[in-house]
């Protein structure tokens, strides 16, 4: 269903704290930032209308008012209003360069209502690209939307990740831990020295649907197949 979310009361809203010391092209140089963005689905019959837009979104999608209903979340954001609730995620990053040496450790933690299909990557300064996490929904809207929730999703530690002093990704790197929360179970993503396309492809060819447990945890069991595309393939 075609929705214009051109339209400011449904655009999603999105804010991106940054802290980023000096640059050293001989010495280390750290970055953190955190993306926040939560937006509604108006996939909805009747929600382009004035009057499905109050019922099912609530006054604007952006709105930063009290809601009684589920209360505020990071920097005073609300949930949601109306009947439908916001899919919200939270991507923490933290970047330690060490261009001396051609090195960098990399740390993303993901939090959310769990739902949304996400993903978290770097792209370089010559294009190309290291991902760091691909979370597949789980649960139902109905269950795991309401309430403003701020579950695990994916949680990633690099280090030795190869990078130059133009700040272009190199070939390889060490990962720690690369991991996917799936309802009640934890997905290994990698391990281990890995190559940067290794990582990539282990992100992007995994089984989405993960084990029968993870499928009836999502309450429709059905055979696995990618349902889903990501941007950095």
């Amino acid at each position: 269903m075609e929705n214009d979310y051109s339209q400011p009361r449904k655009k999603p809203r999105h804010s991106e704290p940054t802290n980023i010391t000096a640059y050293r092209v001989d010495g280390e140089q750290t970055v953190n930032i955190t993306v926040i963005y939560a937006g509604k689905n108006f996939a909805f019959y009747g929600a382009d209308s004035d009057l499905g837009h109050a019922v099912l979104g609530g006054p604007l999608s952006n709105e930063a008012a009290d809601d009684p209903g589920s209360g505020a979340i990071l920097g005073g954001w609300v949930p949601y209003n109306g009947v439908v609730p916001d899919l919200d995620v939270t991507n923490q990053f933290f970047l330690m360069l060490d261009r001396t040496n051609g090195k960098a450790n990399i740390q993303m933690t993901m939090t959310g209502d769990g739902f949304p299909n996400a993903e978290s990557f770097i792209l370089g300064s010559g294009g190309a690209v290291l991902g760091l996490a691909t979370h597949i929904r789980t649960g139902t809207a109905l269950t795991q939307l309401p309430g403003g929730r701020a579950i695990r999703m994916c949680m990633t530690q690099l280090s030795d990740v190869d990078w130059s002093e133009t700040d272009a990704l190199g070939s390889s790197a060490t990962a720690n831990a690369v991991h996917d929360y799936m309802s009640y179970s934890t997905t290994d993503v990698a391990e281990g020295s890995i190559g940067r396309s290794a990582l990539n492809d282990a992100h992007l060819k995994r089984v989405a649907s993960g084990n029968f447990l993870r499928q009836v945890q999502d309450h429709i069991p059905l055979r696995t197949y990618r349902n889903h595309e990501w941007l950095f393939e």
